[in-house]
């Protein structure tokens, strides 16, 4: 069996569906069981990532047949060359699958099966809404991270579940570059990653911490990620706040984040959608405490092990108690659930899927 993955995002976006191409990858190519893989960069964007971050020096130890077919030409470029016969198979010699990881860009395919990894939707009636469609009616099983995202799938775009595979997230990248005995900041920091938007309620954070800091307990808090639409009204906010001096927004570095978040007290992370718990699991797999909104994925990969916040007004407590019951045994909990999220444990199940989907093809009716 031939794969080509796209990993155009790998060494070009550090976070996001950039990780997700490049762990995926890293997870691959050490495995005896992989494919033979067929690696395929699109595009003239600039690495912000060396080559050595995709782990290819561990095919050899592996026996994995891996391959890299760069091409230097616009994504749309590309796409418009498969129309006139140069798709995917074309330009990695030949594939089994072609395995997508952009929903809204898809490289062109002919002959070979098609999966999708979906981490998020578009917004309802949105611009993108028709382009995924279309990008589902030319793929043969998508693979999701949690099951409310499936369900959500399947409800949104009249899909059958059978056709949507949940396989487990990683959670390992930045528990691999720290170690247990990583020491906290004090006084405790309340670390808070991603862009400041409505739907991660910064200011109802700033609101939290500032009467946690009231009633008594010492903290910093500290904004990690893009600017995002309330970043100026955030800093403002921060200002004209009893936090001003011990607050702080940074856009942060991927390189630093490891031992960002394995040096904080606590990690709030809210949101209104999510269709993973990533981030928090980073946290609890380095034995940090986390504070979430009780959303399906989250209670269904989080269990017992986070804080949860119907609304706001329990915000404060959460962080607070969050902060004071923290201990080695927790942080073991912490660690001992994440640790089945990892890398590997993806890379298994995608292959699995894979190998279904080639295997049923295989097996088909034959014509006479």
């Amino acid at each position: 069996m031939i794969v080509a993955v796209d990993v155009s995002p790998a060494l070009k976006h550090a976070p996001g569906v950039g990780r997700y191409a490049r762990e995926l990858t890293r997870a691959l190519v050490r495995r005896a069981d992989a494919p033979a893989l067929r690696l395929l960069e699109v595009g003239r964007a600039p690495h912000v990532l060396p080559v050595t971050a995709l782990g290819l020096d561990a095919a050899r130890a592996s026996g994995v047949d891996v391959r890299v077919t760069r091409v230097s030409l616009p994504r749309r470029v590309v796409g418009a060359l498969g129309r006139v016969g140069w798709t995917t198979e074309r330009w990695v010699g030949g594939a089994d699958v072609v395995h997508q990881v952009l929903p809204y860009e898809p490289l062109p395919t002919r002959t070979a099966l098609s999966t999708l990894t979906l981490s998020e939707l578009p917004e309802p009636r949105s611009a993108d809404e028709p382009t995924l469609r279309t990008t589902l009616l030319r793929t043969e099983r998508a693979l999701v991270f949690s099951t409310s995202a499936r369900d959500e799938l399947t409800r949104r775009y009249d899909v059958d579940a059978s056709w949507i595979d949940v396989v487990p997230v990683g959670a390992d990248h930045w528990a691999r570059e720290t170690t247990a005995t990583h020491e906290r900041r004090s006084p405790p920091e309340v670390l808070v990653l991603g862009q400041a938007s409505s739907s991660r309620r910064p200011d109802a954070i700033v609101a939290a911490c500032e009467r946690v800091v009231a009633a008594g307990l010492e903290l910093r808090l500290r904004f990690v990620g893009p600017k995002g639409d309330l970043g100026d009204a955030l800093r403002a906010r921060l200002l004209r706040s009893a936090l001003a001096g011990r607050a702080t927004i940074e856009p942060g570095v991927e390189a630093e984040m490891p031992g960002l978040v394995a040096g904080a007290g606590v990690l709030v992370h809210l949101n209104d959608v999510e269709w993973t718990a990533v981030t928090p699991l980073e946290a609890l797999a380095v034995g940090v405490p986390v504070v979430v909104s009780r959303i399906p994925a989250f209670v269904e990969a989080l269990g017992d092990e986070a804080g949860y916040v119907d609304d706001d007004a329990e915000l404060a407590d959460a962080i607070a108690a969050a902060i004071t019951t923290d201990s080695p045994a927790t942080r073991m909990r912490r660690r001992d659930l994440a640790r089945s999220f990892t890398w590997d444990r993806n890379a298994a199940a995608t292959i699995d899927v894979w190998t279904r989907m080639v295997s049923a093809r295989d097996s088909g009716p034959t014509s006479s």
